[in-house]
């Protein structure tokens, strides 16, 4: 059986993603910047962002984006429910865009690990279960809970 050697692939390969087309294979992943004060992303989080991609990253990603504000666990974290945001997002899209680099945003909801503190409403989980970061015990979710994430009021 004869085969034909394949050129290995290297990092500074491009890649595809489904559709997408990466300038190369270094993805930065989503690591919390704390840097979205009230909910919204700040100059420096666009900056920062820009500058990773200015730097040669493929992709970068914006870290910990929550859904809605009862599954927040930072204070400086983005809130997807804040009216506005979507400016915001875009303009920071576009910084990185500019670079000729893609982003990607990682979103979630703290459940039962959410700060009351922050989000002023007792935690939602599977299950009622002791928040050890919160210190607090979390709320069994109800269907009723589930249909409302992001519907709460800001």
């Amino acid at each position: 059986m004869n085969t034909i050697p394949q050129k290995p692939l290297t990092i500074f390969q491009k890649a595809k993603i489904g559709s997408l087309t990466l300038g190369n294979r270094v993805i930065r992943s989503a690591a919390f910047e704390n840097m979205s004060p009230n909910g919204e992303p700040s100059e420096d989080l666009i900056q920062y962002h820009r500058q990773l991609a200015a730097g040669g990253v493929g992709m970068t990603t914006v870290a910990y984006a929550s859904v809605s504000k009862n599954g927040l666990t930072y204070p400086h974290q983005i809130n997807l429910q804040k009216r506005g945001i979507q400016k915001q997002l875009r303009r920071l899209t576009d910084e990185v865009h500019k670079e000729g680099v893609a982003v990607s945003l990682q979103i979630g909801h703290a459940g039962y690990f959410s700060n009351k503190k922050v989000t002023k409403t007792r935690p939602l989980g599977a299950s009622k279960t002791f928040n050890t970061y919160g210190l607090t015990f979390s709320k069994k979710m109800t269907e009723e809970d589930f249909l409302n994430i992001g519907n709460e009021s800001l």
